[in-house]
């Protein structure tokens, strides 16, 4: 098995044996106090019981460069960075610093400085809103993001201007975590969305779910209608 090369950010790989005694192949511990010691603590001894390296890294230290490779980083007290994707120089990625409920949407460009895009603390200071998901397009210009407020997980569809900052296009309602596929040059990408409330019984409004192309820019309601039309219920939501 290939290990991750450890960084202040992602976790390396702990020894497979471990996957037994900790139920999971990489921990990053993220935040302080004595609960979050105790978990350092106890996840590294773990490691060391199954034959494994920890290192512990803290604030926003990094592994001394001496050749050797742990088998396991824990991250204490440090920001988390979850689930880059690469479109040519930009990395967009989402980031929970200490003290935050929720992740901000961030982008770098380059060996740059990163840049927070979408952040659902600023939106609703209240930590009510969630950022659920989030597809940049092909070229990195534009992003698709879905935010879900009041706990609904009920999300909208937005597009953003990555470098304006601005929103130009959405919001999209009935999409509850649908996933986005652009298509090249970013004016217009594959979406899947749930049927109106008033078009399906009351019991099968989670249901219904159609494919649509859609432009940037225009109303969701000329949206050309892809896959889905006549399909039974299951069907249509696998």
């Amino acid at each position: 098995m290939t290990t991750a090369d450890p960084s202040p950010l992602h976790p390396a790989w702990l020894p497979p044996d471990a996957f037994r005694g900790l139920g999971s192949r990489r921990v990053l511990v993220c935040g302080d106090g004595p609960l979050v010691e105790t978990v350092a603590s106890e996840a590294g001894a773990a490691c060391t019981r199954f034959g494994g390296v920890a290192t512990v890294l803290r604030g926003d230290s990094t592994p001394a460069d001496d050749g050797g490779r742990p088998d396991l980083v824990l991250v204490v007290g440090s920001s988390a960075s979850l689930l880059p994707r690469l479109r040519g120089d930009h990395t967009f990625f989402a980031m929970r610093t200490i003290g935050r409920d929720h992740p901000a949407l961030c982008v770098s460009h380059g060996d740059g400085d990163p840049i927070e895009l979408v952040d659902p603390m600023r939106v609703d200071p209240s930590g009510g809103t969630t950022l659920e998901i989030w597809h940049p397009s092909v070229e990195g210009d534009l992003l698709a993001y879905q935010l879900a407020g009041g706990g609904t997980e009920e999300s909208r569809l937005r597009v953003l201007d990555v470098a304006a900052g601005e929103v130009v296009d959405g919001p999209i309602d009935r999409v509850r975590r649908a996933p986005v596929a652009w298509l090249p040059g970013g004016q217009a990408y594959y979406y899947v969305r749930r049927l109106a409330p008033d078009l399906v019984p009351p019991t099968e409004r989670r249901y219904h779910r159609r494919v649509y192309l859609h432009r940037v820019g225009t109303s969701p309601d000329d949206d050309v209608l892809i896959f889905g039309d006549g399909r039974s219920k299951p069907t249509t939501t696998a």
